[in-house]
């Protein structure tokens, strides 16, 4: 790995409305021992997971124009977006990675559950009441901390550089598999790598396994020249 510094994956956080749901009031009087979750407690769990994300933005509720508008602004030093409630059409387009989480009996919904393919959107739920057992709901939030963590693993390859060291082709034996092939093994690959560099920035340099070890050898011959000098009597 060469040229490549590591940074701190940095992700606005947006929550459309308090996430209450459908008849809160009677919820609350005829379940009062099921906990109502606010948005900072939520926030806070999934930071507590997330150690090496930079969380920006806030739990209060904001209204779908004044975020858009803050994200817009901060974009470029955005690496994506973890979104509560329901995607207005302006932001969808803005293009950042995201983590769009439906409220569960927050209300009615009448999105499609395809309505973000070929988008850079993956999608979650969650309730605003905790599930009885309380292991269901940790797993609800371990489900948007590995779509979290997706985002971070895509932002840390950026400008990354990997040194390839083998002499089979840079994608190794088993890449591509027979039925992968529509034209040629050499043509995949460099598709492959081609596409890899323009979607995440990331390049493999190839070196044969003897360029290397010819390298190491001389590199070590040269260490110990310098100390074996000629013993004069």
């Amino acid at each position: 790995m060469t040229g490549h510094e590591t940074k701190n994956t940095k992700i606005y956080t947006v929550f459309f409305s308090a996430g209450l749901p459908v008849g809160y009031g009677a919820y609350r009087r005829y379940h009062p021992h099921i906990k109502v979750m606010k948005n900072q407690d939520i926030l806070e769990r999934v930071k507590d997971e997330c150690k090496d994300v930079e969380f920006v933005g806030a739990a209060e509720p904001v209204k779908a124009d004044e975020a858009i508008s803050k994200i817009k602004e901060q974009k470029k030093n955005l690496d994506g977006l973890l979104v509560f409630g329901p995607l207005p059409d302006e932001l969808i387009s803005v293009g950042l990675p995201m983590v769009a989480v439906e409220r569960l009996l927050e209300g009615c919904t009448t999105v499609p559950f395809h309505a973000y393919k070929e988008s850079k959107i993956v999608t979650s739920y969650l309730p605003a009441h905790c599930d009885k057992d309380p292991k269901v709901y940790s797993l609800r939030i371990e489900d948007i901390v590995a779509k979290i963590k997706l985002i971070d693993a895509i932002s840390k390859m950026e400008g990354l550089r990997m040194l390839v060291v083998t002499d089979l082709p840079t994608l190794g034996y088993f890449e591509p598999m027979g039925f992968q092939i529509e034209t040629s093994r050499e043509e995949y690959e460099k598709v492959y790598l081609s596409n890899l560099k323009e979607t995440f920035g990331t390049e493999f340099v190839a070196v044969p396994q003897k360029e290397m070890l010819d390298e190491k050898m001389q590199a070590v011959d040269d260490t110990v020249g310098e100390f074996m000098q000629p013993l004069v009597l």
